[in-house]
């Protein structure tokens, strides 16, 4: 009886697991800012600001695309911005090339990694020049309605917390 009832509890386990592995590219999709339900921290970006992020997975690569229309940074408007990376989701730091914040700067290298814990996907970057780091942990609700992403930054100036909420754009 005890083999049986161990047996299952095996069997329950495996495939509680199984479960989580296969919902990891379960993050891919267009998802668009709902700053109405976000918590964005020291930011006050402007009525009339877009964020929507695009989650992509091929083979090992995740591919994730930020484009924002109507910026701004201390009052300053920014162009619309275009941001790309390119990683695996092995854990490892890897070299990544971000665009400049501001027209005219250089781009920026940085360093960067990203893991599966079950169903969250947790992305880590380092930009040294600015002394800075940002972890962002991205997981679905439970209706799997919209991207919760918590974002910790860190920089020698001042530390930062956000809870970004996407909608899943059509």
């Amino acid at each position: 009886m005890k083999t049986k009832i161990l047996s299952a509890l095996v069997l329950l386990v495996g495939l509680t697991g199984s479960h989580a592995m296969a919902q990891n590219n379960s993050l891919s999709g267009t998802w668009k800012l709902n700053p109405s339900k976000s918590f964005m921290g020291s930011d006050h970006p402007s009525s009339d600001y877009q964020l929507t992020k695009k989650i992509e997975q091929k083979n090992e690569i995740l591919t994730i695309t930020d484009t924002s229309v109507h910026a701004t940074i201390a009052g300053i408007a920014l162009p619309e911005m275009l941001t790309i990376i390119e990683l695996p989701a092995d854990g490892q730091e890897h070299d990544i090339k971000l665009p400049s914040v501001f027209p005219g700067v250089p781009a920026m290298t940085g360093k960067a990694s990203a893991v599966w814990e079950g169903c969250t996907l947790e992305v880590h970057q380092i930009i040294a020049a600015f002394g800075s780091s940002t972890r962002q942990r991205m997981f679905l609700s439970e209706d799997r309605s919209q991207l919760i992403v918590l974002v910790e930054g860190h920089s020698t100036f001042l530390d930062t917390e956000q809870r970004l909420v996407f909608d899943k754009k059509d």
